[in-house]
């Protein structure tokens, strides 16, 4: 049996394991539950990186495993990866092992080598990089109640904002008043009130409301255009703060753009984005992030067995991804 790398993405909700030869195809996949140990037990944690591993190998044995990856939510700080790492020893000892954090997969499947930057912009938002020593380097991230400025929840809230504003006369019109009532399927504005401040309310709920802003911008509505340009500039000062950290302003550097909010937002943040970024960081090269985080995983773990050939093993792996 050949030789065996295995990539992990572990989030709160989901755990995605692939295990692919050395020349970069893909031999399994594997889903797991959450495995963030910083919010769940451990002992669930591992149950879920357990079954993700031995769905991936199929009928491939543990001993085939070389090395092996996990990029994880909640390994965010030195000595947070230890249980991972000590469960990645206990499976395969006679493998090389990395736990690292879940936005350094996204940022090394993004770029092949470093520095780098990323923004990621899903329902919350935050920045990472890392400089050529792999230096760490982070900006945003503080959750909804203190920031994830540009992000799904910032853009919907901003957009509900703009409706209840424009209902009662305090603000300008915009077809959000409309696009409010369809999303929460109500007759009138203020029936949205029990659903906000409802008893299973979460931060989804505004996140929810983002592709409703994106298509009123779409049709010429003002405010939204506006929310979304702004948001676009908020999301490119995480980047700079990202590049004033490394002192790289004026460096060539590659700024990668992750999430759902930067795939389907529309050109109107990217504008607001590029042209904020460009002013402030002249050199910098916006990438909108074409694969999955776990490629990312991938690539560090053959980088840790010692691979001879990384740019043919990311290239292949990432023609697997896109096929299957």
């Amino acid at each position: 049996m050949a030789d065996l790398i295995l990539g992990i993405d572990g989030g709160g909700t989901t755990t995605d394991c692939i295990a692919c030869n050395l020349q970069g195809e893909i031999v399994g996949k594997g889903t797991g539950g959450p495995s963030n140990h910083q919010t769940i037990p451990w002992e669930r944690a591992a149950r879920s990186l357990i079954e993700a591993i031995e769905r991936s190998l199929g009928g491939c044995r543990n001993e085939n495993v070389i090395s092996i990856c996990g990029g994880m939510a909640g390994v965010d700080w030195p000595g947070s990866g230890k249980p991972v790492l000590d469960l990645f020893h206990r499976l395969f000892p006679q493998a090389n092992a990395l736990a690292v954090p879940d936005v350094a997969i996204a940022l090394h499947a993004v770029t092949e080598k470093l520095p780098g930057v990323i923004v990621i912009s899903g329902t919350g938002a935050m920045g990472y990089g890392e400089d050529a020593e792999g230096k760490e380097y982070r900006a945003s991230g503080w959750g909804y109640l203190l920031g994830d400025e540009g992000s799904g929840y910032h853009i919907g809230r901003k957009g509900l904002q703009a409706a209840t504003q424009a209902f009662d006369g305090r603000g300008p019109q915009t077809r959000l008043v409309e696009y409010a009532c369809e999303s929460f399927k109500v007759g009138d504005l203020r029936d949205i009130l029990d659903i906000i401040y409802g008893g299973d309310w979460s931060p989804d709920v505004m996140g929810d409301f983002t592709p409703y802003v994106v298509k009123a911008a779409d049709a010429d509505d003002e405010v939204s255009r506006k929310i979304l340009q702004d948001a676009g500039e908020s999301l490119a000062m995480v980047a700079v703060s990202i590049l004033r950290q490394m002192d790289a302003l004026d460096n060539t550097i590659p700024v990668g753009l992750v999430g759902g909010v930067f795939a389907h937002a529309g050109p109107i943040l990217h504008k607001g984005f590029s042209e904020a970024l460009q002013s402030r960081a002249p050199k910098a090269i916006t990438i909108l992030s074409q694969h999955s985080p776990i490629l990312g995983a991938l690539v560090l773990a053959y980088r840790k067995y010692g691979g001879a050939d990384e740019r043919g093993f990311r290239r292949k792996v990432a023609e697997s991804l896109h096929k299957s």
